[in-house]
C-alpha cells in the first residue's frame, strides 16, 4: 500500500519564495517612496507654519525672534521661549559650555548667526510645530543682526546647494534664516526633552555633518532655483558614504510683504507696491493712473498739472496767499485790478479814463472795440434780445 505524500518539496518552496520576492520588490519600493513622501510633506507643513508665524512676529515687532534653547525640556521655564539675554550670555558654538548656558549659540565670524530651537511660545504657534517627523526639535538658525532690527537684504547666512551637475555652490549669501530637520539619522538632533540624540559627525565624514557643525553655512536639500541649471537638483542621498544626506530644510531671505501692509504703529494700511497702479487700463504710466472719473470730497496736492505734466501750478496760488497773485502790492501805483492770469501769476491793470488811458500809469484794462456792437433802439423802442449776429433786437413795447 502506497502512502500519500504530504507538504511541499524544497523546490516548490523555493519557487514560491522567489515569486513572493519578485512581487515584494516593487511593493517595498512603493512603500519606501510613500513613507518618504509623508515625511517630506509633514516637515514641509511644519516649516510653513513656523515661517508664517515668524513673519507675523517680524511684521509686528520689527525683528526676528531669538532662538529658544535646544537643551530645555517641557518642565523648564526656557522651553520654547526666546533666550533671555539678561540671564544668559550667548556663547560661541565652538565653546563646549554653550549647551549649559542658555542652549543657544553664536557662530564665529564677522556676520554671525544664532542657532537654537523654535521659540514657539513667542511666535504664538502650537508647540507641536516645533518638532519634526521624528519628534526632534527643528533647528532654527537666524542672522543675529536681524534679531535686533529687521532690514531687507541684511541676512548673512550662506546657503549652499547642488546644481544638476552635482556641483556644490553658494546659492545665497544673504539668507535671513534656515529651518532644519536632521532627518532619520537624527545626527546633531535634540529631542523633545532637550537631549542630544546622536552626535554630529566630523566634517570629513561627509555632507550629513554640514547642518550640525554649527557654522554660518547650511546645505539645502533642494536647489531653490527653478532655472534649467538647477531644476531637479538636490543633495538628498540614501547611499552610505560621504554623499549620504537626509536633512530636510527651508530657507528665507526676506520677510514677504503683503500688497496692503498694516502700519506697525497704528491701524492704517499702506500699499506696498513700488510700481504703478492702473484703474481702467493695463499699462499705467504713473503711480496711480485712472481712465475715467474720480469722485472725491477733497483733494490734497502740492502741485496741479495738465494731462501731460508740462504745465503746473501750486494750489497756494488760488487757495492761499501769494505775492504773485496780489494786485494790491504796495509797489504798484493806483488801484490795481486783475487783467489776466498766466505763468503762475496775475497780470494787474489800473482804471482807465474815458479815452482808455490809464489814470495812474500801468497797462490799460479795457476790451478791444472790435468786440462790441453799438446800437440805438430809439426813444420809442426797447431792446428785447440779441440776434445770432450779436445785434440787439429792438421792438415797440
Amino acid at each position: 500500500m502506497k502512502r500519500s505524500n504530504a507538504g511541499f518539496s524544497l523546490i516548490e518552496i523555493a519557487i514560491a519564495l522567489l515569486i513572493i520576492g519578485i512581487l515584494a520588490v516593487p511593493l517595498a519600493t512603493a512603500y519606501r517612496i510613500e513613507m518618504e513622501s509623508r515625511r517630506i510633506s509633514f516637515n514641509n507643513g511644519q516649516f510653513t507654519e513656523i515661517q508664517k508665524n515668524i513673519n507675523y512676529y517680524v511684521s509686528h515687532s520689527g525683528r526676528y525672534p531669538l532662538p529658544a534653547s535646544l537643551v530645555a525640556g517641557p518642565n523648564d521655564t526656557e522651553y520654547g521661549k526666546e533666550i533671555d539675554t539678561g540671564t544668559y550670555t550667548i556663547e560661541l558654538c565652538s565653546s563646549p559650555t554653550w549647551t549649559t548656558n542658555g542652549g543657544v549659540c553664536r557662530t564665529a565670524g564677522a556676520n554671525p548667526a544664532l542657532i537654537g530651537s523654535i521659540p514657539f511660545q513667542d511666535i504664538g504657534v502650537n508647540p507641536s510645530y516645533g518638532f519634526d517627523y521624528w519628534d526632534n526639535k527643528i533647528l532654527y538658525a537666524v542672522t543675529e543682526t536681524q534679531t535686533t532690527a529687521y532690514a531687507p537684504g541684511n541676512g548673512r547666512i550662506i546657503s549652499q546647494a547642488f546644481n544638476m551637475a552635482h556641483t556644490l555652490q553658494n546659492v545665497f549669501l544673504d539668507t535671513d534664516m534656515v529651518l532644519i530637520s536632521s532627518g532619520e539619522t537624527q545626527l546633531g538632533a535634540y529631542n523633545r526633552e532637550g537631549t542630544l540624540v546622536a552626535a554630529c559627525p566630523a566634517a570629513t565624514d561627509g555632507l550629513d555633518s554640514e547642518n550640525c557643525d554649527f557654522d554660518t553655512t547650511f546645505l539645502l536639500r533642494e536647489h531653490p532655483s527653478a532655472n534649467d541649471d538647477a531644476h531637479g537638483a538636490g543633495a538628498a542621498s540614501d547611499v552610505d558614504g560621504p554623499n549620504f544626506y537626509d536633512d530636510m530644510t527651508s530657507l528665507q531671505r526676506s520677510v514677504p510683504v503683503d500688497l496692503w501692509r498694516q502700519n506697525l504703529v497704528d491701524s492704517d494700511y499702506a500699499l506696498s507696491n513700488a510700481r504703478h497702479v492702473g484703474i481702467g487700463l493695463e499699462d499705467p504710466q504713473t503711480r496711480l493712473h485712472v481712465v475715467g472719473n474720480i469722485l472725491s470730497d477733497n483733494v490734497l496736492s502740492d502741485v496741479v498739472c495738465n494731462g501731460s505734466g508740462g504745465l503746473c501750478f501750486n494750489p497756494n496760488l488760488i487757495g492761499g496767499q501769494d505775492a504773485n497773485m496780489n494786485c494790491y502790492n504796495a509797489s504798484l501805483s493806483g488801484t490795481q485790478a486783475v487783467g489776466m492770469v498766466e505763468n503762475g501769476r496775475v497780470r494787474c491793470n489800473v482804471p482807465v479814463d474815458s479815452g482808455g488811458n490809464p489814470i495812474s500809469g500801468g497797462a490799460a484794462f479795457k476790451f478791444p472795440s472790435a468786440n462790441f456792437v453799438f446800437a440805438d433802439c430809439g426813444g420809442d423802442k426797447l431792446m428785447t434780445g440779441i440776434d445770432s449776429s450779436g445785434t440787439p433786437v429792438c421792438e415797440v413795447p
